[in-house]
């Protein structure tokens, strides 16, 4: 028989016998789950949907009912201390207090009293007409002690007693609630045993059921136990074999060259066949993987050393890069400094090409002052000239005054003084004239070297102003080209960063290659290891 064969009845036959186990099961569980249906609509429906909202209802109408005798509570205490001589705001609110407190009684009272059951709904009515008359009593003693204090004392006996008999009816109320409740929780009690009746019913036809359960699959287990036991004599014996073979190649000494037993004439004759086929190509794959370990081994020991050079020559380029970029940028500081300093010295120049334009205008000006002084003294050589010849007509006439006077004896003595005192004046004038000719002239000689040193020094600053307009212009250019060598500088700066940048990242690479050629070496001896366990025909 195949084991194909063998395999199938082995699982068919529990198949079968859980299916059967299944069909009966279900039929039982069916029955089960209808009974428990029945019951959940028979009792617990009941239960759930009428007799838990009854309770519900009763306990709240009974709070209701507690709620609206302590509001009732509370307004005849406010009447009480009312009475007691409250006065002004705390007159006022405890009559707001009152009439707050009258209007929750009313509300909560009927609102309790709604579920009472038919034979206590006439308290309903009762309790009308009891909470009308107190209140109108209660409301007009409130009154009465607003003017007379011993008036209201008076109305409150009354007050009491209609207070007392509306309480009795509340307390009649609550105590049927009360019995409703003890009712309904008799009838979830009754209903509760006779659940707990059925359950205990059904509880015992589901361990009858189990036990049917467990005899069955008792019996399959046994039947598969013993097919098992009959199988694993003729399957699981010769796996046992092969597994034997296949942990002496594994774990023995690795020979490859080791063969099973592929004469029966079953599956596992064809899986000693395929076994032995494998060997013979695992045998073949082997030793290529040898050969190829060699070779992979001797390139990736020329790769480790090729790319250890190249990672210190990129090492080394990266130092050089470094000093050539402190060598830029410190030629980069001191071309800035050079052009702050050409711009400084430009400006400066400029600020004195300014001072020499004013020098040559202040220049210009003397210029003009002087020729004025030159034409000044002039006129006053010209005035002095006139003088002189004044003094000499007067002179000339003082001279005649005196011969006339001579003449005229001791009658032009008078005369004659006259005559003297005025040729002493035009002698006098004379000589003074004379004086004052000579210090013009000599002004006027002083005047013109002081033109001609002032000719001679706005040409020596227009031949000033003309170099440092020239200097000025030079100054410029030498800005200009400091400020292109600057950025010049400033581009290859960029440029030497960027190739070291570069550079680094060579040798970043370099050394990740090297880390890569040393684990592929490391990877490759482990391979050779490994693969040397194995023993083929040509090892």
């Amino acid at each position: 028989m195949r084991i194909k064969t063998k395999l199938i009845l082995l699982v068919i036959t529990p198949i079968l016998g859980t299916t059967a186990l299944v069909g009966v099961g279900y039929d039982q569980l069916g029955d089960m789950r209808e009974t428990n249906r029945h019951l959940a609509e028979d009792k617990f429906g009941t239960l759930v949907q009428t007799d838990l909202p009854r309770l519900e209802l009763l306990y709240g109408s009974i709070a209701l009912l507690l709620n609206g005798d302590r509001d009732a509570y509370q307004v005849l205490q406010a009447e009480l201390q009312a009475m007691d001589g409250a006065e002004g705001a705390d007159f006022e609110a405890l009559v707001s207090q009152s009439a707050s407190n009258l209007d929750q009684v009313h509300e909560r009272i009927l609102k309790g009293s709604e579920s009472l059951p038919p034979s206590a709904i006439s308290l309903r009515d009762d309790f009308e007409k009891q909470y009308g008359t107190w209140r109108q009593l209660h409301l007009s003693n409130l009154e009465a002690a607003k003017v007379d204090l011993e008036k209201a004392l008076a109305g409150v006996p009354a007050s009491l007693e209609a207070f007392e008999t509306m309480r009795h009816t509340i307390d009649l109320m609550q105590e049927a609630q009360e019995n409703g409740i003890t009712e309904s929780l008799a009838q979830v009690q009754a209903t509760q045993e006779e659940t707990q009746v059925l359950a205990t019913e059904a509880s015992a036809s589901a361990v009858s059921t189990m036990r049917g359960f467990l005899l069955f699959g008792l019996i399959i287990a046994l039947t598969a136990i013993i097919g098992g036991v009959a199988l694993s004599r003729t399957i699981l014996r010769p796996i046992s074999t092969l597994l034997g073979r296949f942990q002496d190649i594994a774990e023995g000494t690795g020979n490859l060259t080791h063969r099973v037993d592929e004469s029966s004439k079953d599956e596992f004759g064809e899986l000693g066949q395929a076994f032995n086929t494998f060997l013979k190509k695992l045998e073949t794959l082997v030793g290529h993987i040898r050969t190829g370990s060699l070779e992979i081994s001797g390139n990736t020991a020329e790769l480790t050393s090729t790319s250890e050079s190249l990672a210190n020559s990129s090492i080394d380029q990266a130092k050089h890069l470094s000093h050539i970029m402190e060598s830029t940028t410190e030629v980069t500081d001191m071309t800035n400094k050079t052009s702050k300093s050409v711009e400084e010295a430009a400006a400066l120049f400029e600020r004195a090409t300014e001072s020499i334009k004013r020098g040559h205008e202040r220049t210009e000006e003397m210029m003009i002052a002087m020729d004025e002084i030159t034409a000044s003294s002039v006129e006053i050589a010209k005035i002095s000239e006139l003088i002189d010849a004044f003094a000499f007509q007067t002179n000339l006439l003082a001279l005649n005054g005196s011969v006339e006077a001579a003449r005229a004896g001791e009658a032009g003595r008078g005369f004659a003084i006259v005559v003297d005192e005025v040729r002493n004046l035009s002698q006098s004038s004379a000589q003074a004239s004379s004086d004052a000719g000579e210090r013009v002239r000599e002004s006027t000689s002083r005047t013109q070297r002081g033109a001609a040193l002032a000719k001679e020094v706005q040409d020596l600053l227009i031949e000033v102003m003309d170099s440092t307009t020239e200097t000025s212009k030079l100054m410029r250019e030498i800005l200009d080209s400091t400020g292109i060598q600057a950025e010049r500088i400033g581009e290859v700066n960029q440029a030497v960063h960027s190739l070291d940048l570069t550079v680094q990242h060579n040798a970043a690479s370099a050394e990740e290659l090297a880390a890569s050629a040393r684990t592929t070496s490391s990877m490759v001896s482990k391979l050779d290891s490994q693969v040397a366990q194995f023993h083929s025909a040509g090892s």
